[in-house]
């Protein structure tokens, strides 16, 4: 089964329409298809919310989303040992977040790609970096 890590700027996208929601959406029915599994910092679920609450602020649609997003069942990682080392170095490397970091350490760590809507996260990554990421536009099973 394909592996997939999802950012914060995709996982949003299901639940807010904005551009590149279509894929996002393609990408979240492959998951529930269970046509791959999809992966993401434990980090993940606090950016989504975080970002949602500025989206709207409507109280019941930010509940319903958290519970919705909880409910997927996004393989989550905690930041340790051998995944933490590589945090670190691709923040460094990449001259990006911590946050940023997690997620493209988390593709390499498990051998598959990132998926992200953050353009200019995709720019500032190294050459090697970025034949590890993608943006969701690209997303095709």
């Amino acid at each position: 089964m394909e592996k997939a890590v999802v950012d914060a700027s995709v996982v949003v996208k299901w639940f807010v329409s904005e551009e590149n929601s279509a894929e996002a959406l393609a990408l979240r029915d492959a998951f529930v298809g269970d046509q791959m599994d999809l992966f993401a910092p434990s980090l993940m679920p606090f950016e989504v919310v975080n970002a949602l609450c500025r989206a709207s602020d409507e109280e019941r649609f930010l509940l319903e989303s958290s519970r919705s997003l909880a409910k997927y069942g996004i393989r989550l990682q905690g930041l340790s040992g051998p995944y933490l080392e590589r945090v670190v170095g691709t923040a460094r490397r990449n001259g990006v977040s911590i946050y940023d970091a997690s997620y493209l350490a988390l593709a390499e760590f498990i051998g598959c790609r990132l998926y992200t809507a953050d353009r200019e996260l995709l720019k500032r990554l190294t050459d090697a970096d970025r034949k590890r990421a993608a943006h969701i536009v690209d997303f095709a099973l």
